[in-house]
């Protein structure tokens, strides 16, 4: 679990450094954080090796700015962040971003906690 945080660096380097694509190695973890990141917009798709060892992310711009503009851990591997459902409905109003929750039944984003009425890990914050 502690790895997201490797995964959410990688990709924010890519977008300051302008990268097209970048490359991590492959896990089910990996591939769930990723796929939530592709259905919501934010890179242009990713695809397997053929060794099944490494994924490549495709970045996405937009006028040759990034689509993320800020990607925020809120949970460490030193610190866990943990938010109620109640807590998650009042973020959910307060700000108007993305986020990604790691629950029981698996990774979700806030909106789909909010409809399952799950709290859990509050892994990222994306604007």
């Amino acid at each position: 679990m502690s790895n997201f945080c490797n995964l959410f660096s990688i990709i924010k380097q890519g977008f300051i450094n302008k990268k097209l694509k970048v490359k991590v190695r492959n896990n089910l973890y990996f591939l769930s954080l990723v796929e939530i990141l592709y259905k919501q917009g934010y890179i242009r798709g990713y695809s397997i090796s053929k060794d099944s060892r490494t994924i490549f992310i495709f970045l996405k711009y937009f006028y040759k700015k990034s689509v993320i503009t800020n990607l925020f851990i809120t949970s460490k591997p030193s610190k866990r962040f943990w938010i109620s459902f109640k807590n998650l409905k009042r973020l959910s109003r307060e700000r108007n971003s993305f986020g990604i929750v790691s629950t029981d039944k698996g990774l979700m984003t806030i909106d789909a906690c909010l409809l399952n009425k799950k709290g859990g890990e509050l892994l990222c914050l994306i604007n």
